[in-house]
């Protein structure tokens, strides 16, 4: 008998798992705190049982009053037509109905009939015709129940068996692509950081080279000023960063005398020189987005003014484009433009990160008066980040149409993170819940994160506000298909970021800690459901990074609804830490020698990234810690130098190394691709680079990313776990390598021809 039987049942109810089991399959069970603390900031009230009962009871008359759920998630089959499950209102014995079904595409199907006996709360299940189109559809319910009226609404979602698959895509090639950061790429064109033109660039060189597709980290729309500059913390994942716009592409560029005054201007040309000599590896490598923002900004509000005299004051083709993507946009994307507009004004200013809840109290509301009375007065401003995001999302579109046209039949391989940062526009515009429940889409009082296991000891806490998995069936799951449509545009593939989150989340109730966290159940059949939907009305091949704590039936489901899984080498280890053969990993997912959380292969060799996370442990709390333990350090690249041998045997019993060049590193403490400075040799890791590749081509995964990073021997990981942005060592480190060198490098384009041969010849 549990200790407090009415906070379980509530808990159960809602979603919160009684247990899990962890990465050595031991189990952990949720506390009862646990359970309470989640309850609360899903907004039940469960501090005594009393209280839960209530909140219980309060749930089960909300559910009993509804004739229809508001949201019906379907996968039609032959043996199994769509129906309508229509509930029966409690104590009517009998009841004449009419059922109007408005098809998407803006037809309509009528049902009508009686049922004189009706027993308990039995459901009745209309079927609808067979012939019914996948799609988004409309029910509408009218009733006479023993002489009173009542009706009812629901969305109705009809969706296919699985997501466009490779197969579909590319047959039964096996392929490989380029993996990169887009902010990292320097040119001598560019304005400091990498830009849209540099994609495009590269991915003609990539499709030269026998590449099939160019993985970007998010796009998403960041702050680019202080620590707001993380992809996988973005204020917006429904929105892209302009700071990736190539300000001299912008077709109003050319006409705008005004604009190319201030570029050419010498001051303007001083500041942008400095820029573009600062991501360079001698003055640091660090990329300084809030002077790219600024100078970027500074060129592109003229060119809006050029635009609007051009093109909105009268008619013209791109005009007409604009006012097509400004009512596609809607309410959401007016008010992603007041939020970027109230973030210049009221944070940007002053070299901050966006975050509403610091702003005044009458503007954290996107339908206050204030706010409204601030975008009349500042319309401008607003229209003006209205535009970016047009001409952001048309470079993003030119790129992917010129990955193609040069040969990469997959293009553009988008990203998308699993969360948005808790003070940025997702969380100030969501909706909250309006039919039957008033909890808000996002949940206040627990964060987001993953349990503990041997990387994070204490578990992680990623800092997310987590979806309410109640609001959002409530809300017709519109946030999720938004998501969806904005990161699926102007891509052939999307990386959907910690895919387990599609079937459970890791909670951390505010103050209690990454321990002490719980798992909270999500509807993974709609949500799989309509990513089916959207991956085939995009032609977009979808992939789940299911790395970590994953359920046994997340991989199977996976393959059944066709997204590919993803492999890490790192992680593909027999239960005595080697590495495995190439031919047992698995046939149906992309394949990667590392992750953006993971050092390149000449830091995994050096041990940058222990070395890097221990600096930045100590500067960021210079009292003496567990952390910054020297002996446990040792630990670390002791393992870590274990962990090298055994790659090293591995690719030697492939025949990829000569057992002398695998001795060199076995016998010589990494000696033959170090410098005595400590520092990665880059003249010797071609020769591991290439042979970790080819080992990745002889695996029967479909698609293979060859890392930039790694092909350009870079040392310095891009990110460390556990590192906040503010310790200066994650997500500002540049290149290396000027795409000019690396384009014309025929080394590198030699690795990369032998890889895309190698998985030509294995269909």
């Amino acid at each position: 008998m549990p200790s407090r039987p009415d906070v379980l049942a509530l808990a159960d109810r809602v979603g919160i798992l009684r247990e899990y089991r962890d990465v050595t399959g031991r189990a952990v069970r949720t506390t009862d705190a646990t359970r309470v603390a989640l309850l609360g900031a899903m907004g039940f009230d469960a501090s005594s049982e009393r209280r839960a009962r209530r909140a219980l009871t309060e749930l089960e008359q909300v559910d009993g009053a509804r004739l229809l759920t508001p949201v019906s998630v379907q996968t039609p089959r032959p043996s199994r037509a769509a129906h309508v499950e229509l509930r029966c209102p409690e104590g009517v014995r009998a009841m004449n109905w009419r059922l109007e079904v408005t098809l998407e595409s803006g037809g309509a199907v009528e049902l009508s009939g009686a049922r004189r006996r009706i027993e308990g709360r039995k459901a009745l299940k209309l079927r609808l015709p067979a012939d019914l189109p996948l799609g988004y559809h409309h029910v509408h319910l009218e009733a006479q129940a023993e002489g009173r009226a009542i009706s009812a609404r629901q969305s109705l979602i009809l969706c296919p068996q699985s997501c466009w698959t490779w197969r579909e895509a590319i047959g039964e090639r096996r392929v490989c692509g380029l993996w990169t950061h887009l902010y990292t790429l320097r040119s001598r064109r560019n304005w400091g950081i990498g830009d849209l033109t540099d994609l495009a660039r590269l991915a003609a060189w990539g499709a030269s080279c026998g590449a099939e597709f160019i993985g970007l980290s998010p796009l998403h729309a960041i702050a680019n000023r202080g620590a707001g500059i993380s992809p996988y913390s973005p204020i917006s994942r429904l929105f892209r960063n302009p700071i990736y716009l190539d300000v001299e592409r912008v077709p109003e560029f050319r006409g705008s005398a005004r604009a190319r005054k201030r570029v050419g201007s010498p001051g303007f040309r001083q500041r942008l020189d400095r820029v573009r000599r600062m991501p360079s590896p001698e003055s640091g490598g660090e990329v300084p987005y809030d002077l790219v923002i600024s100078l970027k900004e500074e060129v592109l509000r003229p060119l809006f003014a050029e635009f609007k005299h051009r093109h909105m004051a009268r008619p013209s083709a791109r005009g007409r484009k604009y006012a097509r993507y400004v009512e596609a946009g809607g309410r959401m994307l007016e008010d992603f433009a007041t939020f970027m507009a109230l973030a210049d004004r009221l944070s940007f200013r002053r070299r901050r990160s966006a975050d509403w809840r610091n702003w005044p109290a009458e503007m954290r509301d996107p339908r206050s008066p204030a706010v409204a009375q601030f975008k009349a007065r500042f319309a401008d401003d607003v229209e003006f980040h209205r535009y970016l995001q047009f001409e952001t999302d048309r470079q993003v579109d030119d790129a992917h149409a010129a990955a193609q046209t040069a040969g990469m039949t997959l293009g553009l391989y988008h990203d998308l993170a699993v969360g948005s940062d808790g003070g940025g526009f997702d969380t100030w515009a969501a909706p909250s819940a309006t039919r039957h429940q008033a909890s808000p889409l996002f949940v206040g009082g627990a964060t987001m994160g993953a349990p503990p296991d041997p990387m994070a000891r204490d578990g992680q806490d990623w800092r997310f506000p987590p979806l309410h998995p109640m609001a959002l069936r409530e809300t017709g799951y519109d946030y999720w298909i938004r998501l969806l449509r904005a990161n699926m545009r102007g891509g052939g593939m999307l990386r959907i970021d910690h895919v387990m989150g599609l079937f459970r989340q890791y909670w951390i109730p505010e103050g209690l800690g990454g321990r002490r966290g719980g798992y909270v159940r999500f509807p993974s059949d709609d949500l799989l459901g309509i990513l089916a939907l959207e991956s085939r009305r995009s032609r977009v091949i979808v992939v789940g990074e299911d790395l970590g704590t994953v359920q046994p039936q997340v991989p199977r489901e996976l393959k059944r609804r066709g997204i590919l899984s993803t492999r890490v080498l790192h992680f593909e280890r027999t239960r005595r830490g080697a590495f495995r053969k190439p031919g047992s990993i698995s046939d149906h997912a992309l394949l990667v020698a590392g992750t953006h959380d993971l050092p390149p292969i000449a830091g995994y060799l050096s041990g940058m990234d222990i070395r890097r996370r221990v600096i930045g442990r100590t500067l960021l709390d210079p009292a003496p810690s567990a952390d910054v333990d020297l002996r446990a350090v040792r630990t670390l690249m002791r393992e870590r130098r274990r962990d090298c041998d055994m790659l090293m045997r591995r690719l030697a019993a492939e025949g990829l190394l000569t057992p002398l060049q695998a001795e060199g590193l076995l016998l010589g403490d990494f000696s033959i691709f170090l410098t005595p400075e400590g520092k990665a040799d880059t003249s010797r890791l071609p020769i591991l680079v290439d042979a970790v590749h080819r080992f990745l081509a002889r695996s029967p995964a479909p698609l293979v990313a060859v890392s930039l990073e790694d092909l350009v021997g870079e040392e310095i990981p891009l990110n460390i776990p556990g590192l906040p942005p503010e310790s200066g060592f994650c997500w500002t480190r540049a290149m290396r390598v000027a795409l000019e060198k690396l384009v014309g490098d025929a080394g590198i384009e030699g690795r990369v021809s032998r890889v895309a041969a190698e998985l030509r010849g294995r269909r």
